[in-house]
């Protein structure tokens, strides 16, 4: 497939957020990632590590629900 070549293709607003960024793990790539998409915004939550939903779910609700529609 290809998905990561076509990133510049996308025309919608996307959101990239990741918890601290760890070395040889897949948070180490999301600002490289997000960058490749024109209407991209990062968000990196340094409070939170791989599994950020699940160790401050209010936080990333509130994220979500800031999305605008």
């Amino acid at each position: 497939h290809n998905t990561w070549i076509r990133l510049g293709d996308l025309r919608l607003p996307v959101w990239v957020i990741c918890g601290l960024p760890q070395p040889m793990q897949p948070s180490s790539r999301m600002r490289a990632l997000a960058e490749q998409i024109p209407s991209a915004r990062y968000i990196e939550l340094d409070n939170l590590g791989h599994f950020g939903p699940m160790q401050a779910p209010a936080q990333i609700a509130e994220i979500i629900a800031s999305f605008p529609a």
